[in-house]
């Protein structure tokens, strides 16, 4: 278990930018494809989101393994469901896509995680996908230099 001070918390996250900690490159899928293939692709690559592509190519969306339990429990019930998987996944009621840039702070990512209640962060800087940031590499980065001083 890791203790952090809040003067150690404060200082780390307020210096280390997000391009610090972020995955890059990261998984995405266009918005046509089918749920079934966001799936696919999760279980795979043993990832819990993707970004999701508009026609032009820009980011759109996210879509999280809780949309997609979300999605199956409404259909819990249905006989079949087969018809759910081949449904576009721009069909899908999904969140609006929050992002940061890859200079910002560690500290406005943390502020924006807890505001939207995410726990994925891509982010994009000039329209283009850079990577991901995630509350779990956030900790980790924090504990790795709280561990060195």
């Amino acid at each position: 278990m890791f203790a952090f001070n809040d003067i150690t918390c404060t200082h780390l996250h307020s210096i280390m930018q997000v391009n610090e900690v972020m995955t890059a490159p990261i998984i995405t899928i266009a918005c046509d494809e089918p749920l079934s293939r966001a799936v696919n692709i999760m279980a795979n690559k043993k990832i819990g989101a993707i970004v999701i592509l508009d026609y032009d190519s820009s980011p759109w969306s996210i879509i999280t393994e809780s949309d997609i339990i979300r999605i199956l429990s409404k259909h819990s019930n249905d006989e079949n469901i087969d018809w759910l998987w081949k449904r576009p996944i721009h069909s899908f009621r999904l969140k609006a896509l929050h992002y940061i840039n890859s200079g910002g702070s560690i500290s406005d990512a943390i502020q924006r995680m807890a505001a939207y209640r995410i726990r994925r962060l891509p982010v994009i800087d000039d329209e283009e996908l850079m990577g991901m940031v995630t509350e779990r590499e956030i900790l980790d980065k924090m504990a790795s230099k709280s561990l060195r001083r």
